[in-house]
C-alpha cells in the first residue's frame, strides 16, 4: 500500500504546481464531467465555470496523485470536491452580507470521516470581535464541546451540518440543499423530506429533540468524552 504523505487539515501538495502530462490528458478525457455537473445541480455555465475549473483541475491532480482513490471511480472524488467549491463559494458570498460591525473572527474545525476524501475544514462560527474576551473565550470552547460532542446523537452527520450553518444564519431549506449535495445517506431524499428530518431534530416545543439534548448535555457535561475519563479516573 501507497505511504500517505498528506495528513487532514494540511494543505495538499498538489494545489500549486501545475498539471503533469499525464493530469493533463486525463482532465481531458474527463472535462465534460464538469458540465454535467452545473448541469444536475442547475448551475449556469457562465457563472460556474470560472468559478469550478480550479477545484475541478485540483480534483484531478488530487485523484491521479494519491493511489489510495483509485478503488473510486473518478467522479465520487470530483463530486465531493466541486460540492464543496460550490458551498464554499456560497458560503463567502453570504458571510460577506452578514458581516458584524467591527469584523470577525474564524475558527476552524475540521469535518472527518471515514474515506480518505471526506476531511474538510468547516468555518463553524463567526465571533464578533466587539464581545469581551471572557464572551469569547466561553462561546469558543461551548461550541469546540457542542461539534465533539455531535457524534453522540440521532443523524449525527446532518445534526452537525445543521448547528453549523444555523450559527451562520442559513435557513433549513439551504441546510436541506447542502446535505442532498454533499451527504450519501440524503442523496436519494426529496427537499421537503430533509427539510421535516431537520425539523423533527430540531423541535423546539421538546426539550428531546436531538438538538436540544445535544445542546443541554453540553451545558452540563462540557465534552461527554473528557467528562466520563475525569469521572473514570475518580472512580478507580
Amino acid at each position: 500500500m501507497t505511504d500517505k504523505t498528506w495528513r487532514r487539515g494540511q494543505k495538499a501538495d498538489y494545489t500549486d504546481r501545475p498539471l503533469t502530462a499525464e493530469e493533463r490528458v486525463f482532465a481531458e478525457e474527463h472535462h465534460d464531467y464538469l458540465y454535467q455537473f452545473m448541469r444536475w445541480n442547475h448551475l449556469p455555465v457562465e457563472e460556474w465555470y470560472d468559478e469550478l475549473v480550479i477545484p475541478y483541475l485540483n480534483a484531478v491532480k488530487k485523484y491521479c496523485s494519491r493511489e489510495e482513490l483509485h478503488i473510486y471511480p473518478f467522479h465520487v472524488v470530483a463530486e465531493k470536491v466541486l460540492s464543496r467549491a460550490v458551498y464554499g463559494k456560497h458560503r463567502a458570498d453570504h458571510a460577506q452580507r452578514r458581516m458584524p460591525e467591527g469584523g470577525f473572527v474564524s475558527l476552524d474545525y475540521e469535518l472527518e470521516g471515514d474515506n480518505p476524501f471526506s476531511g474538510h475544514p468547516l468555518d463553524a462560527y463567526w465571533i464578533d470581535k466587539t464581545k469581551n474576551v471572557e464572551a469569547y473565550v466561553i462561546e469558543k470552547e461551548f461550541l469546540r464541546d457542542l461539534f465533539a460532542n455531535v457524534s453522540k446523537y440521532a443523524e449525527p452527520e446532518l445534526l452537525e451540518m445543521v448547528l453549523a450553518m444555523r450559527i451562520l444564519g442559513y435557513t433549513d431549506r439551504d441546510i436541506a440543499r447542502r446535505a442532498k449535495l454533499e451527504l450519501d445517506d440524503y442523496r436519494e431524499w426529496t427537499l421537503a423530506e430533509i427539510k421535516e428530518l431537520i425539523r423533527l431534530l430540531t423541535l423546539r416545543r421538546t426539550g428531546n429533540c436531538a438538538m436540544a439534548r445535544l445542546v443541554n448535555d453540553t451545558k452540563y457535561f462540557g465534552n461527554i468524552d473528557e467528562y466520563n475519563r475525569r469521572r473514570d479516573l475518580l472512580d478507580m
